[in-house]
């Protein structure tokens, strides 16, 4: 063959490329997660939500977005325990500051807890094996919107477990440790979370607060927690990031493994969320605000969430180095019919997302150029050919 054919042929692969791929980069090749984008569809058709938003991100960039109804990224609705992962975070900026330690007994800050109440630890309070959760009783509602006095009808209480003995999974505890927090820094609680954790992470439409635990639908103006996708993206783009955000130190690099490593222990846990939503069993499910869903053979945890009870889902993948959320406006009347818990139904989503991406980083992010290698190969093999290197530069 011709020097002639030879740049004959350069020249049809040179077009081919130019055809098929005219304005290649690697960010237009993205992860495959359709089917997220079906699991969701299904729960929107069949009234479960009224719309939704699901965004996956990786380093600050969006890897996927995909709304669902008249629902977007800025739409703000009730988060639940999403609120448990903020209420954490403003927690140990506390601990940060060395106002207070984990290992404190409530008792120190309050006296009015007595008997084995009082050696409750403040980190106890948060991983839900204070004893706390097992107090039950009447508790009038507060018409003042006060955490004190939620926290002062506690202590009347008796406690029929002991701290440590048992994993009880509720606000009841988280109460009584943001209360401490309001004490040390003779600031209200929303006014220290939107100091050290909204502000920092530019979270402008998050309002949060201990309230929600107790007060509910009968007082005029809505106490429960509000946020959005965009918001609390930031606040997990701050934990991804070793407690940093865009520059700012929020939180120590202590702080994240702290809140990130197992604080359950040898308590007893009769919770199911792990068995169900991962179906495996390990007995050290939860930090400090945040289930431990993956952990490797040395306990340290590779997938961390904080899911509301009506299926609202953010989650960090440190395995895969990805984050995201879904967040929905929850229909409960069809749920209930249907007797679909999106707590349990939410975190395949992060399955689904941790296999997509697994599939993507495996090809390098790259397209399938293997029709024009058989092209070129046949070429080749031909002798149309005498040999060829092909290398694409996106």
């Amino acid at each position: 063959m011709n020097w002639y054919q030879t740049v004959k042929h350069l020249i049809c692969i040179l077009c081919l490329v130019l055809t098929f791929f005219p304005q290649m980069t690697l960010a237009d090749y993205q992860p495959d997660f359709r089917e997220a984008n079906e699991r969701i569809s299904q729960w929107v058709d069949k009234g479960y939500y009224e719309g939704a938003t699901f965004i996956v991100m990786r380093d600050g960039q969006i890897l996927h977005e995909m709304n669902f109804g008249n629902f977007d990224r800025h739409t703000n609705i009730r988060i639940a325990s999403m609120t448990k992962w903020l209420e954490a975070a403003t927690l140990m900026t506390i601990v940060d500051q060395g106002l207070i330690k984990l290992d404190d007994p409530i008792s120190k800050y309050l006296p009015q807890f007595d008997s084995n109440k009082s050696f409750a630890t403040i980190g106890q309070c948060f991983a839900h094996t204070s004893g706390i959760g097992s107090i039950h009783g009447h508790l009038p509602e507060d018409q003042t919107n006060s955490i004190a006095h939620r926290v002062n009808q506690l202590a009347k209480l008796s406690m029929p477990d002991d701290p440590g003995k048992r994993f009880e999974y509720n606000g009841n505890a988280i109460n009584v440790a943001g209360r401490i927090v309001e004490i040390v820094t003779g600031k209200s609680w929303e006014l220290v979370f939107a100091e050290n954790i909204a502000k920092p992470c530019k979270m402008y439409k998050t309002y949060t607060g201990m309230n929600w635990w107790y007060v509910g639908k009968r007082l005029k103006d809505d106490p429960f927690p509000t946020s959005n996708a965009t918001d609390y993206l930031h606040f997990l783009e701050m934990l991804n990031n070793r407690g940093m955000y865009r520059g700012k130190r929020v939180l120590s690099e202590n702080a994240i493994q702290i809140m990130q490593a197992d604080h359950v222990g040898t308590a007893l846990m009769e919770h199911d969320f792990i068995r169900r939503t991962r179906n495996r069993e390990h007995t050290s499910v939860y930090g400090l605000g945040q289930w431990r869903e993956n952990i490797d053979d040395n306990n340290n945890a590779l997938r961390v969430s904080s899911p509301s009870y009506l299926g609202s889902y953010p989650w960090i993948d440190l395995e895969n180095n990805i984050y995201g959320v879904f967040m929905g406006k929850a229909n409960e009347k069809a749920m209930h019919r249907d007797k679909f818990s999106g707590f349990y139904a939410s975190p395949i989503l992060s399955d689904i997302a941790a296999k997509a991406i697994h599939a993507y980083d495996l090809t390098g992010g790259a397209y399938d150029f293997s029709p024009l290698h058989q092209m070129i190969e046949q070429w080749v093999n031909t002798g149309s050919l005498p040999g060829a290197n092909l290398m694409i530069v996106c």
